[in-house]
């Protein structure tokens, strides 16, 4: 996953040079962010074979509880059921995953 400086810096590269009214930059910046974070879940949610609503679903809880995924949560969001020994490695990966999104597209930042 991307880090909150290359996002940033891609923006300002790319997207920043078509902006013509100033005014309009936090605007800009707003769609930009937004749809690299759908980008973002839906790389998630393929990569790992998650169900995309329950994603969704357990990201908001986190963010509201600010307590992390317990391991079922992780397991049920997936789309085929893991061997046993296979559960807690898948559990650990997916969690470390989804507090990176958190952190690199919820976390610091605010758009008007």
């Amino acid at each position: 996953m991307r880090s909150k400086r290359e996002l940033i810096e891609k923006f300002i590269r790319e997207n920043l040079p078509h902006v013509e009214d100033s005014d309009n930059i936090a605007d800009e910046f707003k769609n930009y962010w937004s749809k690299e974070r759908i980008v973002a879940l839906e790389k998630l949610s393929r990569e790992e074979n998650l169900d995309a609503g329950k994603l969704q679903k357990v990201i908001g809880n986190y963010l509201f509880t600010e307590k992390k995924p317990l391991r079922d949560e992780i397991i049920g969001m997936l789309n085929t059921r893991p061997g046993l020994k296979d559960k807690k490695t898948i559990a650990v990966r997916v969690t470390e995953k989804i507090l990176g999104f958190v952190e690199t597209f919820i976390n610091g930042i605010t758009t008007p």
